[in-house]
């Protein structure tokens, strides 16, 4: 009885308060499937994925999340970039929302992934690689961001930004970088139009990674290709790069009448040696799918629900955590 009333308290609290919501380690089983699975595309094994919701928020006013559109974490801080001009900082220690800062630019922000680069030996912070990935007029650079901390403040700046000049793959194209191969990649779906299955497919196409410390800006094009793969998936927001793999958040992509049905969500890991996806992993919340990032051996996946017509009984932002597959996780 205790235990039921304390599932009626957290749902009367949830559907009454436009508020932050932070989840503490006793009641964390309540919002954590123990079902997940990551599964082996080529053998079929699975592996049971720990699922924790760290932080998740409400409807309300000011500076809501439900504009989040990337995220990615460092030490113990979820950056997580809007749809505009703002980041909002997360403690995931303390299950707290920290800061609301601007950034230099506007733009849709839709994908965002710390490097291992620092620009000066005295920043808390590494480098940001930050994608534009905006709607038409189909803006796909991405921009390498400091980040600086002063007097309990972030500010960003932009150091560099690199441009695509691919026709094929500037329909809201975005980017990820693999620094330990020296490797850049742009992925995207091939129509302008996600939801035409036709001819339509998600590619990731790879460059040689450009020096991201110097001030001039880079251009690419169609002779700096490496490679390009191409899958049979819709690709819905996210990406980052962890020990040989790239992690997407995506979604199969049907069609009925040349418009496609999406499937449940999922997150698919890409072995960069051959372009292969070796495994997957469902997403069982029914937000977008936006951020995605790896940091200490764990997966942090943010979701967002953008649709006020549900506020204030619907969660507008979630950020939960997963485990990786044993064979993916870094030795110490």
């Amino acid at each position: 009885m205790k235990r039921l009333g304390l599932i009626l308290s957290i749902v009367s609290f949830m559907t009454s308060c436009h508020a932050a919501i932070t989840i503490d380690e006793d009641s964390v089983s309540l919002f954590s499937w123990s079902s997940l699975k990551w599964t082996w595309v080529e053998s079929g094994n699975e592996e049971f994925a720990q699922k924790k919701v760290l932080y998740e928020e409400l409807f309300g006013t000011g500076n809501s999340l439900r504009h989040n559109q990337s995220m990615c974490v460092f030490e113990e801080k979820a950056f997580c970039f809007s749809d505009g001009d703002e980041c909002h900082i997360i403690d995931i220690g303390e299950k707290k929302r920290l800061l609301s800062e601007l950034l230099p630019d506007t733009s849709h922000h839709n994908n965002a992934q710390f490097l291992n680069t620092y620009y000066d030996e005295d920043d808390k912070y590494p480098l940001i690689l930050l994608s534009r990935g905006n709607y038409p007029p189909y803006q796909n650079e991405f921009y390498v961001i400091r980040v600086q901390e002063q007097d309990g403040r972030i500010k960003f700046y932009t150091i560099k930004t690199v441009y695509n000049t691919i026709q094929e793959a500037r329909n809201n194209g975005s980017w990820v970088v693999d620094e330990e191969h020296g490797k850049l990649y742009l992925y995207s779906m091939t129509l302008s139009d996600y939801r035409v299955k036709e001819n339509n497919r998600f590619c990731v196409i790879s460059f040689s990674l450009p020096d991201l410390m110097s001030p001039e800006d880079v251009t690419l094009s169609n002779k700096d290709v490496l490679e390009k793969w191409e899958y049979t998936y819709l690709i819905h927001q996210g990406g980052t790069y962890f020990n040989g793999y790239l992690f997407f958040n995506v979604q199969e992509l049907y069609s009925v009448a040349g418009r496609s049905i999406q499937s449940p969500k999922c997150v698919i890991a890409v072995n960069v040696n051959n372009g292969r996806i070796e495994a997957t992993l469902p997403l069982d919340d029914h937000k977008e799918t936006e951020g995605i990032s790896v940091y200490n051996n764990l997966l942090f996946v943010s979701f967002r629900n953008g649709s006020e017509n549900q506020a204030p009984k619907s969660t507008v932002f979630t950020l939960s955590q997963y485990t990786l597959p044993a064979s993916i996780v870094k030795k110490n």
